[in-house]
């Protein structure tokens, strides 16, 4: 095997040619005599390094070169190979070579077909600034020292099927013009499309064995990504996709992050990950969003058509050998729980979102738009409030607590505002941003017409509750609005809890009773049994002389009209509450 140092070069005498020369001191690939360049061949054997830089490569030439490096058992092998801005003519074929050393392609052109298959690259690979005018073939193609295709034009397809590529591949800076097709690739380190542009793409079962980014690139075709495995996080922030979408299914073991991009067609994503970050993100068109793990932002998001996102089951795709279901081990070792989440809507326009199956215990509602036309489907879970007796940090400093949806805002509230016991308690308690009552209310307003207008009344009821709980502690309430307010939440819970409204009806006709035996009659008077009879049957107005000739006297008079006002009121907000929970 013979080091580039062992062949001198130098650049080839003729007039206005800078091509590096065959032997030292004569021409250049392209200008050497026929003898001159078999004289070239009978030096090379295989393993041999090869120099032509700066030259016009021609396909029946370079096909002898790469005779002359083939070893015994038929394949090309070759040193340290270079080409840096080169051109080569004609369809080049360097199927099966072994780069022992380093390739260098730097601002190679190749005006027709090259294929790569089954070569192996030992070194690094380098193609940077190249232009492919045709395609390119890269099947089953190793390269174990890293690859870098920056700032390279691919003006027809490129086929990378079953390639395998270990350390950093990078294409950034890339215009893919025609198709470009990855599948059955591996890439064992990180991978990078940063300011790409693509006119379609397929990466399909795709295994990615670090991160993989599309940062500020452009997908003006369809892009496709199914059946792919990434093992930390994929970067699409600030991705323009001009056409038709489909990623997934795919499984990410970090995170999505998808900021400030831009879709401007059809959307369908399904995938496994603990985080998506959609932040800032808008979607012209509808968006299809299936989920599991991940905990999703939305912050400041725009969904200009019919959307949802949806949590699913296992996800399964396409095979050759049939469907299979994608590996999500990686992701359940690091989530455990398969139900995604929103964490934030704060900012973004809901007018055409729906959520269905996904958990809502963490969400930040507060300073979302058309947060009243958000459909809520399915089984989507709201965080709870404390039940039961509980101790508390405020005055009576026991309380007890009825079971009800609550946003992660009036938790927050709670905590900062003194009922840090009962309210700290929670598992689910996280940092979030601290609205105000008010702002809490008008969240627990606009989620109360989403269900009312989705003729879910009863599941409007406890987002009435936290309203008008909001509205109970804000100190912007008059106070004599809060007094009658609290006299509703006293006596009814809101027109929501019967059981408090009975207590109050039974304990009104009993004490009444018991203090007009008592008190209320001139001269005998009657049994408590009877007195109290009396009551329950006026107070429903069917007559009743069933005290005979007993008067009242003055505080018997005013018991009884006590009575006949606030039984029925009683009465009245015990069947609303019952109504209100059993509504459709």
């Amino acid at each position: 095997m013979t080091e580039p140092s062992s062949r001198p070069r130098s650049s080839c005498p003729i007039d206005n040619c800078i091509g590096t020369s065959l032997t030292a001191g004569g021409e250049c690939l392209e200008h050497a005599s026929e003898d001159q360049f078999a004289t070239f061949l009978e030096s090379l054997q295989h393993g041999d390094s090869i120099a032509f830089r700066n030259t016009q490569i021609h396909a029946q030439r370079f096909s002898q070169v790469l005779e002359a490096l083939r070893d015994p058992g038929g394949r090309p092998i070759l040193g340290t190979a270079s080409f840096q801005n080169s051109t080569f003519h004609g369809a080049v074929n360097f199927r099966q070579a072994l780069f022992t050393e380093r390739g260098t392609f730097t601002r190679a052109t190749f005006k027709h077909s090259v294929s790569f298959d089954g070569c192996r690259f030992s070194g690094r690979a380098n193609f940077i600034r190249c232009n492919f005018n045709r395609t390119v073939k890269f099947t089953r193609t190793n390269f174990d020292d890293g690859s870098s295709f920056w700032g390279t034009g691919f003006e027809e397809e490129v086929f990378f099927a079953g390639a395998r590529l270990r350390g950093r591949a990078k294409f950034s800076d890339c215009r893919f013009a025609g198709g470009t097709r990855f599948s059955d690739t591996t890439f064992e380190g990180r991978v990078s499309f940063r300011n790409c542009i693509f006119a379609a793409a397929t990466f399909t079962n795709v295994t990615f064995g670090s991160g993989l980014t599309f940062r500020w690139s452009e997908m003006s075709g369809r892009f496709q990504f199914t059946g792919v495995s990434i093992h930390e996080t994929l970067d699409i922030a600030e991705t323009r996709f001009s056409s038709t979408v489909e990623i997934g299914p795919a499984a990410c073991r970090n995170e999505v992050i998808a900021t400030n991009s831009n879709w401007a067609n059809g959307a369908r994503i399904s995938v496994a990950t603990p985080r998506i970050d959609l932040s800032q993100a808008r979607f012209e068109k509808s968006l299809a969003l299936n989920v599991r793990y991940a905990a999703i932002t939305l912050e400041g998001s725009t969904f200009e058509e019919a959307s949802v996102i949806t949590g699913v089951p296992p996800f399964e795709f396409s095979a050759p050998d049939g469907r299979v279901r994608l590996d999500e081990s990686a992701v359940a070792d690091s989530t455990g729980v398969d139900t995604p989440s929103i964490v934030s809507l704060r900012r973004a326009d809901l007018a055409n979102l729906a959520l269905s199956n996904v958990a809502l215990t963490k969400c930040q509602f507060s300073e979302s738009h058309n947060l009243d036309k958000l459909r809520i489907d399915g089984d989507a879970r709201f965080g709870r409030s404390p039940h039961g007796w509980r101790r508390s940090s405020k005055f009576p400093y026991f309380s007890h607590w009825i079971d009800r949806k609550v946003i992660n805002e009036e938790r927050q509230w709670r905590r900062q505002n003194g009922w840090r016991r009962p309210w700290s308690n929670d598992r689910r308690r996280t940092s979030v941003h601290l609205a105000s009552a008010d702002s809490i209310a008008q969240v627990y307003r606009s989620l109360r017409k989403a269900q009312e207008e989705s003729r879910n009344d009863p599941g409007a009821a406890d987002f009435y509750y936290g309203e008008m709980e909001m509205r109970r502690h804000s100190q912007n309430t008059p106070r004599a609005e809060r007094l009658i307010i609290w006299l509703y939440w006293v006596t009814s819970g809101y027109g929501l809890r019967a059981s408090r409204a009975i207590v109050i009806l039974s304990a009104a006709i009993l004490s009444t009773s018991w203090a007009t035996v008592n008190f209320g009659f001139t001269g005998h008077a009657p049994s408590f049994t009877s007195t109290l009879m009396y009551y329950l049957e006026s107070m429903v107005s069917i007559r009743n002389d069933g005290l005979g000739s007993t008067q009242f006297n003055t505080v018997g008079a005013a018991l009884r009209l006590f009575l006949k006002v606030v039984g029925p009121v009683a009465l009245a907000l015990s069947i609303l509450a019952v109504r209100n929970r059993v509504k459709r």
